[in-house]
């Protein structure tokens, strides 16, 4: 199955437009800083003011690198709230608890997959490193 949360290291830009708190597209200066999605798959990013004040978090679900927009997105994501945010609003992708944990459950699901793979095969001799999870 594979997880489908991906990501890149240093993805910043800022937002190209004023975003109001219901719009589910984002208008970026350069949407290429970002992970190329394919299906199924999907990023988190912060959107935070220029003094830093504020944080929304959002669920990034498809990109337009033409038209530099984040054209699917879900906001206020991991115990954030959509609000309102100005042009040149930061927006990166930054370590979310939301990311972490969907990458332990992955890390979680391959072990037991793991396991249950070598009982089937009467693996005697397989171990799995239980630090993982």
């Amino acid at each position: 199955m594979g997880n489908k949360c991906v990501a890149v290291n240093f993805a910043a830009t800022t937002t190209g437009a004023p975003l109001t708190d219901t719009e589910v597209s984002v208008s970026v200066i350069d949407a290429s800083v970002f992970p190329t999605l394919e299906d199924g798959q999907y990023f988190y990013a912060t959107l935070f003011g220029v003094t830093g004040d504020a944080h929304e978090i959002i669920k990034v679900l498809e990109i337009n690198l033409n038209l530099d927009t984040l054209s699917s997105v879900e906001r206020g994501q991991d115990g954030t709230t959509a609000r309102e945010w100005g042009p040149a609003s930061k927006i990166e992708l930054r370590n979310t608890q939301a990311q972490v944990l969907e990458m332990q459950v992955f890390m979680h699901d391959s072990e037991e997959a793991a396991m249950e793979a070598a009982q089937q095969d009467d693996f005697l001799h397989y171990a799995v490193d239980e630090t993982l999870c």
